[in-house]
C-alpha cells in the first residue's frame, strides 16, 4: 500500500551554499544566506541552522498540539518550543 504525499515542496540553493542564496519553489522563501558572526561570517543574512531550527520548532509544536489535543489535554495557543 503506497502512501500518497499530501504536500511536497522543494528549494534551490545557489552561490556558495552557506554564503549564497536560497529560494523555495513557491517563492515564499527567498533569502540571502550568510554564516553567523560566531562562525566567522558577516551575520548579515539567515543561515541553514536558523532555518532548520525554525522548521523543526514549528513541526514539533504542531505534532505536540495534535497529540495533546487527542489525549484531551490541549497545549495552549501561546506555547513555544
Amino acid at each position: 500500500m503506497a502512501i500518497e504525499p499530501v504536500y511536497t515542496i522543494s528549494s534551490k540553493a545557489s552561490g556558495g551554499g552557506r554564503d549564497g542564496e536560497v529560494v523555495s519553489a513557491t517563492g515564499r522563501i527567498d533569502l540571502s544566506l550568510r554564516p553567523p558572526k560566531e562562525m566567522g561570517g558577516s551575520g548579515d543574512g539567515s543561515n541553514p541552522e536558523e532555518l532548520f531550527s525554525a522548521g523543526y520548532a514549528a513541526c514539533f509544536l504542531g505534532a505536540l498540539r495534535a497529540t495533546s489535543k487527542a489525549a484531551g489535554s490541549p497545549v495552549p495557543d501561546e506555547s513555544t518550543v
